[in-house]
């Protein structure tokens, strides 16, 4: 029998995985490299100026009203140890320290594997994890790679637990979760996943009165919810701001949508509405791992059955029962994602109109590799290829000719099925994209199905599908960097030279305009870094109105018309500075 944690702790790495890691760490090293500009700059910059001035407080959201208040201490740990290494380049390392750790993520996606599965699955499914579109995040300084890597080593952490027969076990699963949380809040739905796993799998596993099953489970998912509250509570105690929502649990930010959330006549009058994005959500995973996903529910039909005819899951053997163990605290994973994505958006829709339909999947990414490894053992050794090549056919036909239109999909929110985008979409479009790189994935998805309805190399097409997948949605992916870095370069340019022009001054003596403060200008202030004052403003507008106190110079855009007397106008490309004192352009 082999159990999850008496196999040895440091397993052997096949050679193809450390080739397949240090290619891609090289690709994503020439890319940011290359490009070593913001690609999300709006929510790059929220991140980087809030760890950048964390000292300042209140004070950079006085000097800039519209920025995001971003409340992520992690973020500023790894900012600071960013600083370590250079002050000067401190964006460019941590691109760089992102992108190492996606690559070395591979490494828990193979250890997780090789112990509830087998060295097989666990090589093939951490050498495709490489090719994720998703590693377009580890090249952004924004928090995934570390929210996906948390999660990682969270559920490893709880299927030891698991296996423990104290209840204090959970307390190592508590502490991985409070640290995910702090990387994003949607750790929430790692939370609520977890303590439901822990009364499952108590009660399951139960071989003597089932109520001890239950008391056991509840007592195990109790002291892991209050040691998770308790550590982010004591964290945000000591960084001088418990007095937030939520009892100081939850930030302001989010604090907002919960108190939305907890009215039930907001949850009943918009049930339906949440239940659109879940279905969603629910048929682009179909669409990558309907094999997994039917795996998945295969198991949690089984176990489902061992509780309502009151059968021990004890007798099982190793394999077959850290399997079925997994499956259920994924299905339950997925639930909670699924669930917390859905109201969040349907609350937002109701705020912006952009939000209306769109699918936030990045704050699913962290579910991928999980199912990923169901759905490679499952077309190796399961017995059901047939209904899974139908379903992954059915899938894939659906949402190329229907519902792909009916939802609003962006590239930064599910790069990992950008290859679908084409030409056809209203809602967004793209330059030079191709659209006959849908159709190959289509073709393969046909032959998976073939193969399966025949019994033979269902493995090896299904996995063609996923590589062409996610090779179609690289290609994609680089047209459009390559589209935006061209779009934007101006003002990256713009804001690298008055960053080094303006390096000596004091925050708040200067004024930045903006005149598309979530589009082209988020680019130019991230590129720019510095603390002053950011007030938005038309295009091509004329600016007469009174300047902050104790502001000397202003940057605007070229075409906006600054009415007031200037000792000097300088141009860098698209922005102009106007400095009102006896100072030159860079003094």
């Amino acid at each position: 029998m082999k159990h999850f944690w008496r196999q040895p702790l440091v397993t052997p790495v096949p050679k193809a995985l450390l080739v397949a890691m240090f290619v891609a760490f090289v690709i994503l090293v020439a890319r940011v490299v290359s490009t070593e500009s913001p690609v999300m700059a709006s929510d790059e910059y929220a991140y980087f100026m809030g760890a950048k001035y964390a000292a300042q407080g209140q004070e950079l959201y006085r000097y800039d009203p519209a920025m995001q208040p971003i409340d992520n201490k992690l973020y500023r740990v790894l900012f600071e140890a960013w600083t370590l290494v250079s002050t000067e380049r401190v964006a460019l390392v941590g691109r760089l320290c992102n992108a190492l750790l996606f690559v070395l993520s591979s490494l828990l996606v193979f250890w997780l594997g090789s112990r509830v599965f087998d060295r097989k699955t666990a090589a093939i499914s951490s050498i495709i994890y490489l090719l994720f579109p998703f590693s377009f995040y580890s090249t952004l300084l924004l928090p995934e790679v570390e929210f996906q890597a948390l999660v990682y080593a969270g559920v490893a952490l709880a299927l030891w637990a698991a296996g423990r027969g104290s209840v204090w076990a959970v307390l190592l699963p508590a502490l991985v979760s409070a640290a995910a949380y702090f990387a994003k809040p949607h750790a929430a739905a790692l939370v609520v996943g977890t303590a439901a796993f822990f009364m499952v799998a108590d009660l399951a596993g139960q071989v003597g009165s089932r109520w001890a099953g239950i008391r056991s489970g509840m007592a195990r998912a109790a002291l892991y919810l209050v040691a998770t509250a308790g550590l982010v509570y004591m964290v945000r105690l000591l960084a001088g701001d418990a007095g937030g929502g939520a009892g100081g649990v939850v930030s302001n930010f989010y604090a907002y949508y919960l108190q939305r959330l907890s009215s039930p006549a907001y949850l009943l009058s918009n049930a339906w509405s949440m239940l659109d994005y879940v279905v969603g959500h629910a048929w682009v995973l179909m669409l990558m791992f309907a094999p997994g996903c039917l795996v998945i529910a295969g198991e949690c039909w089984r176990a489902a059955r061992s509780l309502a005819t009151g059968r021990s899951e004890a007798p099982l053997a190793g394999d077959a029962l850290q399997r079925r163990r997994l499956a259920v605290f994924v299905a339950l994973l997925g639930i909670a994602f699924l669930a917390m994505i859905g109201a969040f958006t349907n609350t937002a829709s109701q705020v912006s109109e952009f939000e209306k339909y769109r699918l936030h999947g990045r704050y699913l990414e962290p579910l991928l590799p999980l199912l990923l490894l169901f759905s490679v053992w499952g077309v190796y050794a399961s017995r059901r290829l047939k209904v899974m090549g139908t379903a992954l056919l059915v899938s894939v036909l659906m949402f190329c000719f229907y519902l792909r239109f009916q939802y609003r999909i962006y590239p930064w929110d599910y790069p990992d099925i950008f290859v679908f985008f084409t030409s056809g979409l209203k809602h967004w479009s793209l330059p030079g994209v191709n659209n006959w790189l849908m159709w190959l994935v289509v073709l393969a998805a046909v032959a998976f199905f073939v193969c399966a309805l025949r019994d033979r190399f269902a493995a090896r097409s299904y996995l063609v599908y996923l590589v062409l997948l996610m090779l179609g949605s690289h290609v994609q992916m680089a047209n459009w960097l390559r589209q935006s870095a061209r779009d934007n370069r101006a003002m990256i340019e713009a804001g690298d030279m008055l960053r080094e022009c303006l390096v000596g001054a004091r925050p708040g003596s200067g004024l930045v305009l903006v005149d598309d403060r979530y589009g082209r200008s988020s680019f130019f202030l991230m590129q720019f870094a510095n603390l002053q004052h950011v007030r938005s403003i038309g295009k091509a507008a004329d600016f007469a109105g009174e300047l902050p106190p104790g502001v000397n110079w202003i940057i605007a855009p070229s075409d906006v018309h600054v009415a007031r007397e200037a000792t000097g106008r300088f141009d860098f490309g698209p922005q102009s500075l106007y400095r009102f004192d006896q100072a030159g352009a860079c003094q």
